[in-house]
């Protein structure tokens, strides 16, 4: 006891106190800019973890340096054999405690605390100079500890109409799981394939590259229902955590916030405080709205984008808003339709456009700092004008608060590619595809972005290696195919491929499908497949197919038969110009001044040019703003006006996305240019050809 009472006396004498308190205080604020540093440099999620590795170690460091050096009294400061309270004689214990003296010294522990911040320093400088793969690589690493893939929930209801209500309860755990930047969690497109299906945990882990599974069910009857969920470790096979809830109703969202905290505890997760704010969001009370906004949903993750399904899922959400006007995200699933119908050319008109803001606009009223409000106004920038730095700002905002919305990677992707960050684009498109590994359109932009960026080698590789996983995969295959055609100019490889594939009613098959017959020179196969997907064409412009089946007959040389599609397609883009949208929208001038180019009318092709290159100018969209200079070339060369076009020509013909060296050399609808030195010199560069 004696003892005792003699420490703790030494403890107040050395003031040992308050040097525990500046400790803690200067931990706190290494901490905080640690944390910082983190977050603004990228830098892995364990640089943090060091930090307090470090600050743990220094603690008892620094309070036994202020015992021993505290308790030193000047007169002794000179005499380090002295020891206080030392009995006489106890001159090993003097040298001992006098060893200590020398090592535990305020400049040593400065140094060591200097020596260690340098050390982090050093390790977080090597982090930022490894390339990109190596940091990917290592950062997957640590993350596949923390990821997961929450499997689709089994519908147990006695109605099968109920079926949309555990679909919905599913993608509403993957929203809230989806917020936690410290987790990767599979994107919903991914998993779905597992839907009804007996699977095997580890295989799955092993397809999706998680380390958990979730599985759950979900019963619903009259006013309650009941959802059970368990965690599995995928290597193990172990159940880490089972839980049943039997609930009133309209209790689903406090289920779901229960399932996602669980979740975040059991793989011990870093939980911001903004983000446990957000996992306890509840978005309506109103449970009627909460089933016609998951009905609404479901019509639009079905995939069919047309007139009667985006109608119908309108109708839905127009009627959850007026059963609970405050319900943010229904008027936000509301723009996002209203954005499908003006984008697809349902209805492409400014009133359009005018709905699809309102509803963000109210949904930023009810909550200022809603993440998919903001992904649906960039949305809204990108769709409906052309501004791609406001949809790019407003998506940055959304990842920061939705780390592991693939969708909005993927978007991200799509706006920096308009904006010319070619690296950039190709990284948001490789993350959206580790969140959606099942999801193909991830990589087909990504083959799209390669071979824009005039990296044709890379996008090569990977569609192959793409292949192997997904054989005679129709996207996988016309992106391929576009990459041989137009990047490396092999013809007869690239129709191989198609040949192989299974075909698809996609714009990229269909799109291959043309040029591939084309570049070969197989004016017959060409015929067929413009006929084939006129359909397809005319998404961009209607009319479109038929300008195409028109150039296939002018290449052939029928000219009669070229002129009666050009005259059907001419009449269908001036209906089209004729509309309010087309003062916004390139496609239709620059068609039309194609289409006036073979007709032979030369004042209204330049005027559509004219009209085209002032809607969309390269310098606001490096992907189709690179389409109005390179088509009006070949207008301007059909015209005759030879030393334009090849001013224009030799203008952009090595900028991304354009037009290239080889695609020159190949296209039949240029022969009339040959023969010209500045045109053939244009094409003899083609390496290969």
């Amino acid at each position: 006891m004696a003892s005792l009472k003699q420490l703790i006396t030494e403890i107040h004498r050395r003031s040992l106190w308050q040097v525990l308190a500046i400790y803690v205080v200067a931990s706190w604020a290494v901490l905080e800019a640690a944390d910082v540093l983190v977050e603004r440099l990228a830098l892995p999620e364990w640089v943090y973890g060091v930090a307090i590795i470090l600050l743990l170690i220094g603690l008892p460091i620094v309070l036994a340096t202020a015992f021993v050096q505290e308790g030193i009294s000047p007169t002794q400061q000179h005499d380090p054999t002295l020891v206080p309270g030392a009995e006489p004689g106890s001159e090993a214990r003097a040298r001992e405690v006098a060893g200590a003296r020398r090592l535990l010294t305020w400049r040593n522990a400065i140094t060591g605390g200097v020596l260690a911040l340098a050390l982090s320093g050093v390790v977080a400088a090597g982090w930022l100079l490894l390339g990109p793969e190596e940091r990917a690589s290592m950062a997957a690493g640590t993350l596949m500890r923390k990821s997961i893939a929450v499997l689709p929930f089994a519908n147990l209801s006695a109605d099968e109409e109920n079926a949309f209500f555990a679909s919905g309860i599913h993608e509403d755990i993957l929203t809230y799981l989806s917020k936690v930047a410290d987790l990767r969690v599979i994107s919903r497109s991914s998993v779905m394939k597992y839907a009804d299906a007996n699977v095997n945990s580890r295989e799955v882990a092993g397809e999706l590259g998680v380390a958990y599974i979730l599985e759950g069910s979900v019963r619903r009857s009259g006013n309650r229902v009941r959802i059970t969920a368990q965690l599995i470790d995928a290597q193990s096979d172990e159940h880490l955590w089972a839980e049943n809830f039997d609930r009133e109703l309209a209790d689903v969202f406090e289920i779901q916030t229960a399932v996602a905290q669980q979740i975040v505890a059991q793989l011990q997760a870093r939980l911001s405080p903004e983000e446990r704010q957000r996992l306890a969001e509840v978005p309506t009370d109103d449970v009627e709205a909460y089933d016609l906004y998951l009905k609404a949903r479901e019509i639009i993750r079905g995939g069919q984008i047309d007139a009667e399904a985006e109608s119908e899922a309108a109708r839905l959400l127009e009627r959850a808003v007026e059963l609970d006007p405050e319900f943010a995200l229904a008027h936000v699933m509301l723009a996002d339709v209203s954005g499908d119908i003006y984008w697809f050319a349902i209805d492409r008109t400014p009133e359009r456009l005018a709905t699809m803001k309102a509803a963000i606009d109210r949904a930023f009223q009810l909550q200022p700092d809603l993440p998919e409000a903001r992904m649906v106004l960039a949305e809204y920038y990108y769709r409906g004008f052309y501004d791609y730095e406001r949809a790019l700002e407003q998506l940055e905002i959304a990842h920061r608060q939705l780390p592991n919305n693939a969708d909005i990677l993927y978007m991200m992707g799509l706006t920096y590619r308009r904006l010319g960050l070619w690296d950039e684009s190709i990284a948001s498109f490789e993350e959206s595809a580790i969140l959606d590994p099942e999801n193909i359109r991830n990589y087909g932009e990504l083959l799209n972005t390669q071979l824009n960026a005039n990296r044709p080698d890379e996008g090569e590789v990977l569609a192959r290696r793409l292949l192997e996983k997904y054989p005679r995969h129709g996207l996988i295959s016309a992106h391929l195919a576009l990459i041989l055609l137009n990047g490396q100019g092999d013809v007869e490889e690239a129709r191989r491929v198609l040949a192989d594939a299974t075909p698809t009613e996609d714009w990229y098959w269909a799109l291959a499908s043309l040029e591939a017959a084309l570049y070969a020179r197989d004016f017959d196969a060409a015929a067929s497949v413009a006929q084939r997907y006129k359909r397809v064409y005319d998404t961009i412009v209607p009319g479109t197919g038929d300008l195409y089946a028109g150039e296939v007959e002018a290449a052939r040389g029928d000219e009669a038969r070229a002129r009666e599609h050009f005259m059907v397609a001419r009449g269908r883009f001036e209906e089209e110009i004729a509309k309010p949208y087309s003062s916004n929208y390139m496609w239709p001038h620059v068609l039309l001044a194609m289409t006036e180019a073979y007709l032979g009318e030369r004042e209204k092709a330049i005027a559509s040019c004219e009209r085209a290159a002032a809607i969309l100018p390269y310098d606001k969209d490096r992907v189709h703003g690179m389409w109005v200079p390179t088509y009006c070339a070949f207008a301007r060369a059909r015209l005759g006006d030879v030393d334009f076009a090849l001013a224009e020509l030799e203008r952009v013909i090595d900028l991304p996305s354009g037009y290239s060296r080889r695609s020159l050399a190949l296209d039949p609808r240029w022969d009339f240019m040959r023969g010209n030195p500045r045109f053939d010199a244009l094409t003899r560069s083609a390496d290969g050809l």
